[in-house]
């Protein structure tokens, strides 16, 4: 793709290997501290651990879960927080018309604008890091003693591609959704039989994303929508990054002092309570 070129092509990147070592109960304390800043309500939900992120329950019980590693703290973060805009768009819904269309989602592509938009647009934003980088360091001052705060936005931004969907980055992500859409659509067709699904999988992944997974577990397998009959849902978080923005966009145009809120009281006081709540109504009404 010529964009994934031209950004891969750029002399500004991140260094690799610059995170490493993250103990996994300093990681768990900030992760849990973030999404409750975010406004995630622990009295009526939880996070755990699973090899694949996810978020399932309702508003009055949100099961959320996450994955840890030493050396990629930023993956269980921004899982947790990916998960944690599912649990707060079920958490928000109205509990007295529960059971009824006004208790409900708007459709799964609206669910995933607001895991994508949590995650990305604001969780990887200046303001963001600029409120949560000092408890960061606080917690893991040995691993980022030689890391500076423009190193570590540009680790947190990083492109570049990836075998594993829920790792990709904001460029590439698509692309991952295009491949796993279109061989759905061969599969349904008839035009590619289900033995022949995993030999696909690596083609149209050396073609799209310029990577051949070297097994299943990093192919074919590595999701759980198609095991559990999830099919045609991917679309859902292509189209959750197209509302994210847009919603993001309206948020930023109604509410001008967002990013300064953001790195002055992080998020849900800055967007979401108060007189500040223009911000999440304009949102909400969007949606």
């Amino acid at each position: 793709m010529p964009l994934v070129r031209e950004i891969n092509a750029s002399k500004v990147r991140a260094k690799k290997d610059l995170l490493r070592g993250f103990p996994v109960e300093q990681q768990r304390v900030f992760l849990r501290e973030v999404t409750e800043r975010l406004g995630f309500d622990y009295g009526r939900g939880r996070i755990d651990v699973s090899l694949h992120p996810f978020c399932s329950g309702t508003g009055a019980d949100v099961r959320m879960t996450t994955r840890f590693n030493p050396d990629e703290p930023l993956d269980s973060l921004f899982s947790a927080i990916h998960e944690t805009g599912h649990g707060l768009y079920e958490q928000g819904l109205r509990r007295e018309v529960a059971g009824t269309a006004l208790g409900m989602h708007a459709g799964m592509g609206a669910h995933e604008s607001q895991s994508r938009l949590w995650e990305n647009q604001v969780a990887r934003s200046r303001g963001f890091w600029r409120f949560f980088e000092p408890r960061f360091r606080k917690l893991f001052p040995e691993q980022t003693d030689n890391v500076s705060s423009d190193d570590l936005y540009l680790a947190i931004n990083a492109v570049e591609p990836t075998l594993i969907r829920v790792d990709a980055d904001e460029v590439t992500y698509n692309l991952h959704i295009i491949l796993r859409f279109e061989l759905e659509q061969r599969l349904f067709s008839g035009a590619l039989a289900v033995a022949d699904l995993p030999a696909a999988w690596r083609e149209s992944c050396r073609e799209l994303i310029g990577l051949v997974p070297d097994s299943d577990r990093t192919g074919v397998l590595q999701d759980v929508h198609w095991s559990d009959g999830s099919f045609g849902y991917f679309p859902s978080y292509c189209l959750g990054n197209m509302f994210a923005a847009q919603l993001w966009y309206r948020a930023r145009s109604r509410c001008v002092r967002s990013s300064k809120r953001i790195s002055r009281a992080a998020i849900s006081r800055g967007c979401s309570t108060g007189s500040a709540k223009t911000c999440t109504r304009t949102v909400a009404a969007t949606i």
